[in-house]
């Protein structure tokens, strides 16, 4: 995809963008978004980019200031790859691949993967994985999780391979090593997400100061319930600086944690983006393709496929 037309048009115009929103943000950011809407063409790009129109309507959104963080303090390289791979190369191109091959063969295609893996089960089954996103990339499937079980630093090999894909890879604050934070801040098409426990607020001091895009998740149970549904759970990540705020919820709470977070995301009071992992990335999927797949690869390779509901 080095040599996609339609993709080097749309990064130059989006540098320019960046520059932009770095003299002036709030108008950078509202020209940025109907700009995109002149360049979209797809179900899941207008849709989203009319919801960013509508929500930015608000002049006390926090999302101002969440935008104008990131393109001052993210190297405009770093976001410019990791945002074309997913917003062009996944969202845009390869779900054109997804549609067309779906039509054709009657079958459900994710537009996100997810992969259980350690390092330790990459290096014995290399050539396994890389078959897996090499037939992933012909269907489509630009878009990849990788939640570390263990040696993280092995699982570097996927994005350093793979540089037209984004990944987002989830580790603990401790395997956030400084070791694995400097390796993964050569990869721009990575997006480091740190678990929320105890050394987050370290971890991710260092990745700010590291100019790096990342992101902070939550796995909790019903426990948690009441804090996300008044919003102290985003209140408490807010001052980490992560762009995203992604839980992991059990069966028995999805939908009302769904609902939870998208009504803070529609109210826009803190300066991170609440995103349901399994609710939200099902509700991309059946916008691409109307009908929801959500694909989870376990530790022992067996394919898991989930619905929001």
């Amino acid at each position: 995809m080095e040599n996609n037309i339609p993709r080097i048009l749309i990064e130059i115009t989006a540098r320019g963008a960046i520059r932009e929103l770095k003299r002036t943000p709030r108008r950078g950011i509202r020209n940025m978004v109907d700009l995109a809407l002149n360049f979209c063409h797809g179900r899941f790009q207008r849709a989203f980019f009319e919801s960013a129109q509508r929500l930015l309507q608000n002049e006390q959104s926090a999302y101002y200031e969440l935008v104008y963080d990131l393109v001052n303090r993210v190297d405009a390289d770093r976001l410019m790859t990791f945002s074309m791979n997913l917003g062009y190369n996944s969202c845009t191109s390869g779900a054109k691949t997804i549609r067309r091959i779906e039509a054709d063969e009657g079958y459900n295609i994710p537009w996100l993967a997810t992969v259980m893996v350690s390092g330790d089960q990459y290096l014995e089954r290399e050539d396994a994985y890389c078959s897996l996103i090499d037939q992933g990339r012909k269907l489509g499937i630009f878009s990849w999780q990788l939640f570390s079980q263990g040696n993280a630093a092995e699982l570097l090999a996927l994005p350093r391979k793979y540089q037209d894909c984004a990944f987002a890879l989830f580790c603990t604050p401790e395997e956030w090593d400084g070791a694995l934070l400097e390796e993964a801040a050569t990869l721009y098409n990575l997006l480091p997400v740190v678990r929320y426990e105890d050394g987050t607020e370290e971890v991710c001091r260092r990745m700010r100061e590291m100019g790096l895009f990342y992101a902070v998740y939550v796995p909790y149970g019903p426990e948690e319930l009441a804090d996300i549904r008044s919003g102290e759970l985003f209140a408490c990540t807010e001052p980490f600086g992560a762009a995203f705020t992604m839980l992991m919820r059990p069966e028995e709470t999805r939908q009302e944690v769904y609902a939870a977070v998208t009504q803070a995301r529609q109210e826009q009071r803190y300066r991170t983006v609440p995103w349901d992992i399994l609710g939200d990335s099902c509700m991309v999927d059946s916008v691409i393709s109307e009908d929801e797949c959500f694909a989870i690869f376990a530790p022992s390779g067996d394919l898991i496929l989930a619905r929001s509901s």
